[in-house]
């Protein structure tokens, strides 16, 4: 029996590990037993998940300069230790210099979205005027919502159809029920419900993305999906998984350094305008 464990943020409402999750689902079919482990959960809990597994599948948002991923790696070398036919796998994650550092990986590559299903959306979708998408981390800008209202303003000033895109619609921690701020959460305070895209599925943004003209991005998985659909857009760089893939992708000329101020929203215009 074919035992696969699969090591991640998955479902817990975060569109990028979802989106890892359903195209595992749908290239891995010949497995008997699939194990679900949050990579953020107990140790205790999550070990004995790890035991008599043929292959380790793991998304790769989690991998940052800390002890958690540090325990996770140790964790991880142990069970490779004990089983050396054990296959660990990190998709989505070939731009990351730690991983590059670790010999007992079997295999690192970005995961490759092709299929995708065609999903009808709203008639805004269909304006024709310039679509611009814009998808911000809450945390991020925390205690800066006037620039995100701003950008808005002056983007349907400039005659642009405006969407907001939620990444995260995740309201509590796993861990400690901890109350934290959606994307969802964090639109509708600013009062731009009615601009919020709603489709929430990796199929469904995907699909959505490629349809708009420009796009802002500050998750991983926004600019993945932009690049992928191969529209133009500028980047918030609000963790240093961002900075490895501009570096990667070779696309720090689009990355905004600082706040979105009047020049950088005016430099935005222009080259929608310009499309």
């Amino acid at each position: 029996m074919k035992r696969i464990c699969l090591l991640g943020y998955f479902g817990m409402k975060n569109l990028g590990d979802d989106a890892l999750l359903q195209s595992l689902k749908e290239n891995y079919t010949d497995c008997d037993d699939i194990v679900y482990v949050m990579n953020n959960a107990n140790i205790l809990y999550t070990f004995p998940r790890l035991i008599n597994t043929d292959e380790v599948i793991s998304s790769g948002g989690w991998i940052e300069n800390n002890f958690q991923t540090m325990l996770w790696f140790l964790i991880l070398g142990f069970m490779k230790i004990l089983n050396p036919n054990l296959k660990i796998r990190f998709l989505g994650v070939n731009w990351n210099d730690i991983l590059n550092k670790v010999d007992f990986i079997d295999e690192i590559k970005l995961r490759d979205f092709n299929n995708f299903r065609d999903l009808a959306f709203s008639s805004r979708l269909y304006s024709k005027k310039k679509k611009i998408g814009i998808d911000i981390v809450p945390s991020y800008f925390k205690g800066r919502k006037d620039e995100i209202v701003n950008l808005i303003c002056k983007f349907e000033n400039a005659g642009f159809e405006v969407f907001l895109f939620p990444f995260s619609t995740l309201k509590r921690t796993p861990l400690i029920y901890k109350r934290v701020e959606s994307d969802e959460d964090f639109f509708e305070r600013i009062g731009q419900k009615d601009k919020i895209v709603r489709e929430y599925s990796p199929n469904g943004m995907r699909w959505v993305i490629s349809q708009m003209d420009f796009m802002v991005c500050c998750h991983y998985h926004s600019h993945v999906f932009t690049i992928q659909a191969k529209k133009p857009f500028v980047s918030i760089p609000y963790s240093q998984k961002i900075w490895a893939l501009a570096k990667n992708m070779k696309f720090k000329n689009k990355v905004i350094k600082g706040e979105l101020d009047g020049k950088e929203i005016q430099n935005i215009i222009k080259r929608v305008k310009n499309l």
